[in-house]
């Protein structure tokens, strides 16, 4: 799976805030973890050991009350950058091989829920509880545009954002060249997070009740509905690379691996408990 919210991983020196989103670098050999301390950090995934602590993210104090987090990672295509967003409203890109931020993106007014690269590299999607995603160059950060959602992620072909809006049970499906936006089906007990299929013509959306709906991105219809056996809301989704098996891991501390031809559960990792 490409991310995952407070899991625990062994090696990653978790804090007792516990890890809020995780993701593999393109070559498969790291690994980065966003945490509840407003760290990010990377592990060597052949030797489990922490190479770099990325510190930029801050805590935010409201009503005399202090709450901080690193709560979302994603590397760009080509390995060379991390983007992390967190609690304290902002985006942030990292250069993996010195370790430093070289860019800090401030158009958000509160958490950051999701980040997204393009597939060609060039565009970095932020989601935010404020109820906008933010399109920014990813070379520098300049702000492009800001739509209506709080949560973006685009297709494998780049063709496509796939946008879940505050407080809807449907999904946004937005052409990119063209920027024309389609209401997709999402889940009926509201849509949590979404993943794309590698072929990018299914997309399956996570609900609060813990079912997948999956959804024909040419129609927008949903083609099934999958009882994946958690008992609380999907955190994350991930297609296996040949389409035909779908990850999940769920706020319920377990995360399935399911087959899509027969819709059964075939791998279940269990143990993986909120810690905060």
């Amino acid at each position: 799976m490409t991310t995952g919210r407070r899991s625990a991983v062994a090696g990653t020196g978790a804090d007792s805030d516990g890890i809020y989103a995780m993701a593999f670098s393109p070559d498969g050999r790291t690994l980065a973890t966003a945490h509840g301390d407003n760290a990010v950090r990377l592990m060597d995934v052949a030797t489990r050991h922490i190479t770099t602590t990325l510190i930029g993210h801050t805590e935010v104090i409201t009503d005399g009350t202090g709450s901080s987090a690193a709560t979302a990672v994603a590397f760009s295509p080509d390995g060379k950058t991390l983007a992390s967003g967190g609690v304290d409203h902002t985006v942030r890109l990292w250069n993996i091989a010195t370790g430093t931020n070289f860019v800090t993106i401030t158009g958000h007014t509160a958490r950051i829920n999701s980040v997204a690269f393009s597939p060609d590299g060039k565009i970095l999607a932020s989601g935010s509880q404020d109820n906008t995603v933010g399109l920014w160059d990813a070379a520098n950060g300049r702000p492009i545009s800001t739509l209506t959602g709080a949560y973006a992620v685009f297709s494998p072909n780049g063709e496509i954002l796939a946008i879940i809006p505050a407080h809807s049970q449907t999904v946004t499906l937005r052409d990119m060249a063209s920027g024309r936006t389609a209401t997709s089906a999402g889940n009926n007990s509201g849509p949590t997070v979404v993943a794309f299929s590698p072929d990018s013509k299914t997309l399956a959306v996570g609900g609060y009740d813990g079912s997948v709906a999956l959804v024909d991105t040419a129609t927008t219809r949903a083609t099934a509905t999958l009882k994946s056996g958690h008992t609380r809301q999907i955190a994350d989704l991930a297609f296996s690379s040949d389409g035909k098996a779908l990850a999940t891991c769920s706020f319920d501390g377990t995360a399935r691996l399911l087959n899509l031809a027969t819709s059964r559960t075939t791998f279940t990792l269990t143990g993986l408990a909120p810690t905060s």
